[in-house]
Order: structure tokens, then C-alpha cells, then sequence
């Protein structure tokens, strides 16, 4: 038990090297703050930035009441990142949003109103005009995951979600798998519910991105997915097959 068991949601923020970034997160936390009636509390997992990230984080930490932070002196990652955060949350529920400004922090209220009705709120954004070529591949990309996993995700690198902190500690937290994580939780019994959130774009950092190592990676990740959950997916798969034939 911890200070985070003092409020109903853990906003968990993984942090690595993005300090152009955490000025106007920052503002942005404040604002929702003082506008919201949700009493919420903000984790950073400073995931061994390479920056003043680190420094950013704990100055606001100290200027704010709900605002806490852990730093890793080893580099794991997004999702290695999220599991430290939600192994020290003991507030009701979790929740995960990105620092790049990909969806405000008012995105929250949405999220946590959606969660009384099932175990995890997905947030997704609405696509950006992308090159042709591009979103053809992701759609492409898509319906081969959603053909495996019977999920309705139609965003694999969503900016946000919520789920009972309960739950999220009895998911198998490994390396790849925030595509998975709707269906992880649909393989466990419980209900998963999306919502669109609005997505802004002026604070975010443009990274590059190599599509055919990207294309790889997420043929990795699928294949692992497959192979960890092969039994739970093939009786879900026929359940689903019978009741379409049922119907």
C-alpha cells in the first residue's frame, strides 16, 4: 500500500528522454486538475532518460500534491515501463496515457465513465491522412491481428487506457504485447470496450519510423502472441465459430 491507494485513479506515464515534451504534458495535467471532479493521482516511470526528463519530472513532482515518480536505472521499455508502474499502483483503478501529447489528459474523465461497464477502455485515435501505400499496409497489418485475436482495435499503438487495477496486475506483462492487451483481457473472461478520443498533435515529437522493421516486429509479436496463447485462442475461435452457426 502506497500514497496512490488515496485516490480512485493512477494515471501511469512512461517517460524516456522526451523532455520537449513534459513542459506543455505538464500545463496540461494542471489544467485537467483543476477542471475535473475525478480525484486521480499521476505516476511517471522515468525509464532511464537520457535527458533532463528526469530532472523535469521530479521538480513538478515536488510542486504538485498528486504527482509521483520512479526512476529505472536500466532501459525496459513501454511495457516493461507499465508493469513497474502498475506493480506500485494501489488505487482502484490504473490507467496509461503516453507523454507525447497524443490525446489529452482530459481524455481521462471518458475513460474512467466507460469503466464501470467492463474491465478495460481502450482510447483510440482517429487516423491521420497517411500516403496510400501506408494505409493500405495498416489496415492490412490490422485484419490479419484482428483476425487472430477477435478484437475491434483499430488503433495497435492507442495513446491511453484504463482498466481495474486489479485485473492489469494478472495480465503476463512481457515485451511487445500493447496490441494484445484488449485481447489479453478478452482471454481472461472480461469485457473491453473502445472509445475515440480526440488526439492533439502540438506538442508531439516526430520520430522516425522504419515500416519493414516495423512490419517484422509486429509479425514477431503476433507469432509470440500465437504461440503463448495458442489453447485460449483456438477455443475461443470455435466458440466464436459455433455461435455465428447458432445464430
Amino acid at each position: 500500500m502506497n500514497a496512490t491507494a488515496n485516490y480512485e485513479v493512477t494515471l501511469v506515464i512512461p517517460v524516456c528522454s522526451v523532455e520537449e515534451c513534459l513542459p506543455s504534458l505538464f500545463t496540461a495535467l494542471d489544467d485537467y486538475k483543476r477542471n475535473t471532479a475525478l480525484k486521480f493521482c499521476v505516476l511517471f516511470v522515468n525509464d532511464a532518460s537520457n535527458d533532463k526528463s528526469g530532472v523535469l519530472i521530479k521538480d513538478y513532482c515536488m510542486r504538485v500534491n498528486n504527482a509521483f515518480y520512479i526512476t529505472l536505472m536500466r532501459h525496459v521499455g513501454l511495457i516493461g515501463s507499465l508493469k513497474v508502474g502498475i506493480e506500485r499502483t494501489s488505487s482502484p483503478y490504473v490507467a496509461y496515457m503516453d507523454p507525447l501529447m497524443r490525446c489529452a489528459p482530459a481524455d481521462l474523465d471518458l475513460l474512467y465513465e466507460k469503466a464501470k461497464d467492463c474491465a478495460l477502455v481502450v482510447g483510440e485515435r482517429h487516423f491521420e491522412k497517411k500516403s496510400k501505400c501506408r494505409h493500405l499496409l495498416i489496415r492490412l497489418l490490422n485484419f490479419i491481428r484482428r483476425t487472430v485475436t477477435l478484437d475491434r482495435l483499430e488503433d495497435p499503438s492507442y495513446p491511453a487506457m484504463l482498466m481495474h487495477t486489479e485485473i492489469a496486475k494478472k495480465l503476463p506483462w512481457y515485451s511487445g504485447m500493447q496490441a494484445f492487451i484488449p485481447a489479453l483481457v478478452m482471454l481472461h473472461g472480461f469485457r473491453v470496450i473502445y472509445v475515440t478520443l480526440k488526439a492533439t498533435r502540438k506538442n508531439l515529437i516526430k520520430r522516425r519510423v522504419s515500416w519493414p522493421c516495423e512490419i517484422v516486429k509486429g509479425a514477431v509479436n503476433l507469432a509470440v502472441f500465437i504461440w503463448r496463447w495458442r489453447t485460449a485462442i483456438l477455443k475461443i475461435t470455435e466458440n466464436f465459430k459455433c455461435s455465428e452457426i447458432n445464430a
